[in-house]
């Protein structure tokens, strides 16, 4: 079924590139790239979101712009580069502040999250986390993803204190997290 859907997407990317539709190329790359970030292949990933944002930037959509610069800091959080990501990051939670896109910014806010040091961030890495999952405009996905993260992180954490940075979580609101986020960018 995977190499099904590998096929569709590299199909979909070759006519793509033959219409000379540059949204259509935009979001095809988009696709491609992030499948390949699920897969594993973070090389074809990098490339084909490079790309994919390349295309957007002419474009100047800046909501495209905004999920494939979010889309980007995640294959190059997997990749290991950590200020690239938190760069990307923090371009993308502007972007979706713009276009007033709550779940947009809680998925960048997902991503800022996974960027924390262990174990000395883990308070705040699950408080972020747990903000994320809780908030009713989250993307499923990224609930999802939240959920899996969390758990990692919370095996950091004394249960009083994991209990504590949930609270928190429960008591902040969308304004203030990305006002706390949003600073350490400028």
């Amino acid at each position: 079924e995977f190499e099904a859907a590998l096929r569709a997407l590299r199909e979909a990317l070759a006519r793509a590139r033959a219409s000379g539709n540059s949204m259509a190329l935009a979001s095809a790359l988009n696709n491609f790239g992030f499948v390949s970030y699920l897969a594993g292949d973070l090389d074809q990933a990098l490339a084909m979101m490079e790309e994919s944002l390349e295309h957007r930037r002419q474009q100047g959509v800046r909501y495209g712009l905004a999920i494939g610069l979010d889309n980007l800091a995640y294959i190059r959080a997997a990749r290991g580069e950590t200020e690239a990501a938190e760069a990307l990051f923090h371009e993308a939670l502007r972007m979706a502040q713009e276009r007033h896109s709550v779940p947009l910014a809680n998925d960048v806010i997902l991503g800022l999250a996974t960027l924390l040091p262990l174990p000395a961030q883990a308070p705040r890495a699950v408080e972020l986390m747990t903000f994320v999952l809780q908030h009713p405009l989250s993307w499923r996905e990224t609930k999802d993803r939240a959920e899996r993260w969390l758990a990692e992180r919370l095996c950091h954490l004394a249960p009083e204190g994991a209990a504590a940075a949930q609270a928190r979580a429960c008591a902040i609101t969308y304004e203030a997290v990305v006002e706390d986020l949003l600073p350490a960018a400028a």
